[in-house]
């Protein structure tokens, strides 16, 4: 038998994971996922534009050990060189306080 029929069956496998999503986490937003854990920063500014946010975008990149972006979204802790995106200059001010250094995106 060839090796690639052998390998179909650990091929599906592999791809198990990925077909048994909760359907409540496919749908979830980006802005909400990225609470729990990181996702690509693209997919929030595509979430931002979709909603008509259109004030300037920057990512910012955690510049200390750690850097605390609680009370505030996304309510997590990241570390060196960790990013985040920010909407609008007060979020870009906050970002700054927390340990973040910003790019205009």
């Amino acid at each position: 038998m060839p090796r690639s029929f052998r390998l179909m069956p650990l091929a599906r496998l592999l791809l198990l994971p990925w077909l048994i999503v909760p359907t409540s986490q496919a749908q979830e937003p980006a802005t909400k996922a990225f609470e729990q854990r990181n996702i690509p920063l693209s997919l929030i500014f595509s979430e931002w534009r979709q909603n008509g946010n259109n004030a300037n975008t920057y990512i910012c990149a955690c510049d200390r050990a750690s850097c605390n972006t609680r009370p505030g979204w996304p309510f997590r802790s990241f570390r060196t060189g960790e990013s985040i995106p920010v909407l609008g200059e007060a979020n870009l001010n906050d970002a700054r306080r927390d340990g973040f250094i910003c790019g205009r995106r």
